[in-house]
């Protein structure tokens, strides 16, 4: 197990933001997090939320206090925690030690239980160590660099053995066995950045939501293939799987409604599996109303009376659309899965839009909300054609080795080309709008084909 830190990027107002400088965002919420290490389960979590006012909410922020908070989960299953300085005390491995739990970690020089033998490196020849015992815990001294010592403590080692592994360096195996335990928490932040849900946000909730979001499914990754006897299972389509399967509850309350249309109960029933039968499906078949009426699938931003049911786009058909509140399309089919402004759409759209490969020139690619972008600076226009249309003939390729559907918005293009050029580039731009190698920057809709 290893305990530490970590800095949810935040730049809002909160009373409890913290400056971290070492970290790479600096600013941000502080959570203190219990990882698994060789895989990437979390086991707790605590927001580190400062000094409370009296009341239930009130906790002490003592390192012993915490810390104890933290391996409440794991106490008395005979497992070692690996933290770091912050956390690390002899009083909190003593009473980790009665807890049936033994604990790993770096000392700072200027704690009390450490004597002053250990804390100098001038008089001790480089690569040596020195070990103290005081049961149940080992403290080791080693001298890793001239006029610099490194200091830990252990309950898990009671003796002076040295890794033979680290050649002439002669690292203690207290050492070693740290290095290899201290990256549980950096992992998970690394897996959770792969497939990130998060978006920037001025209120610190909606920040701590996304974490819990992305260390939820990674967690319901690790059950699940544990529950798979530990086989390979493609993390993308698990994503996906499980965002549908998030659905389904939501489908099913709507489903309970009695004075839903018709023929979005048939939908959501499409999408359930469940089997239509004959009265519905003869019932669905009447022919629809002559009268004025919303058309319901602009939305009400764009409000306008019909008396015929609207046109969908050829690439979709009337199966593929899901209708669910509020006023969200989810667009599905068997064996391909899109969508188009969900509530979970954030997660779709990143396990998606993640393999998409980047161009080998010196184009960008961005991705933003649901749009893809291509875009590319510099001052001389006939250098940066070539390479964009380069780029996007490989982007193109790709979107149809994995029957993508792209869309561009020719448009826009030629009014973000005219801001940047000079009027002689602009003009020459407008005046052969229709070429196809003035293809400056795209915005993509993804869509399923059949």
């Amino acid at each position: 197990m290893t305990l530490d830190e970590q800095l949810l990027a935040f730049r809002g107002r909160c009373a409890f933001r913290q400056y971290i400088p070492n970290k790479p965002a600096k600013y941000g919420i502080k959570v203190f997090a219990l990882v698994d290490v060789y895989y990437p389960y979390t086991f707790n979590l605590e927001i580190y939320a400062g000094q409370q006012p009296e009341g239930p909410f009130r906790l002490s922020n003592e390192r012993h206090d915490v810390v104890m908070r933290m391996a409440r989960p794991v106490l008395g299953k005979h497992l070692n925690i690996t933290m770091d300085n912050w956390f690390s005390s002899q009083r909190v491995a003593k009473q980790l030690f009665e807890n049936g739990t033994t604990m790993i970690g770096t000392m700072r020089r200027d704690k009390r239980e450490v004597p002053c033998e250990f804390r100098v490196a001038r008089e001790n020849p480089l690569f040596s160590s020195k070990f103290g015992f005081n049961q149940p815990c080992t403290l080791v001294s080693y001298v890793a660099k001239p006029n610099r010592v490194v200091i830990l403590m252990s309950t898990m080692h009671n003796d002076t053995a040295i890794d033979s592994d680290t050649g002439d360096r002669q690292k203690p195996e207290i050492i070693t066995y740290y290095n290899r335990t201290k990256n549980g928490v950096d992992l998970v932040d690394k897996m959770c950045s792969l497939y990130d849900v998060s978006r920037n946000s001025r209120r610190w909730p909606a920040t701590v939501f996304y974490d819990l979001l992305n260390l939820s499914a990674l967690n319901a990754l690790c059950i699940y293939t544990a529950n798979k006897n530990y086989e390979s299972v493609r993390r993308r389509d698990f994503l996906v799987d499980l965002s549908l399967a998030w659905m389904k509850p939501l489908a099913n309350r709507r489903l309970e409604t009695k004075t839903l249309p018709r023929s979005l109960t048939f939908k959501i029933k499409d999408f359930l599996g469940i089997i239509h039968t004959e009265n519905e499906s003869t019932a669905s078949t009447s022919p629809p109303s002559k009268s004025v009426r919303r058309c319901h699938d602009c939305g009400r931003a764009r409000t306008r009376g019909s008396r015929s049911p609207r046109t969908l786009s050829p690439s979709l058909s009337q199966e593929q659309i899901l209708y669910l509140p509020p006023r969200k399309y989810i667009l599905f089919e068997k064996t391909h899965q899109s969508w188009s402004s969900s509530r979970l759409h954030p997660l779709l759209y990143s396990s998606h839009t993640n393999d998409v490969p980047r161009s080998q020139t010196d184009v960008q690619l961005a991705l933003f909300a649901d749009d893809t972008a291509l875009y590319q600076r510099g001052i001389n226009f006939k250098n940066i054609t070539p390479r964009l249309q380069t780029a996007i003939d490989e982007l193109t390729q790709w979107f149809q080795t994995w029957r993508i559907e792209c869309l561009l918005m020719p448009t826009q293009r030629q009014l973000t080309i005219s801001k940047y050029y000079t009027t002689d580039s602009a003009e020459w731009l407008l005046a052969h709008p229709g070429t196809s190698k003035m293809v400056f920057s795209m915005e993509i809709s993804i869509f399923p084909r059949s």
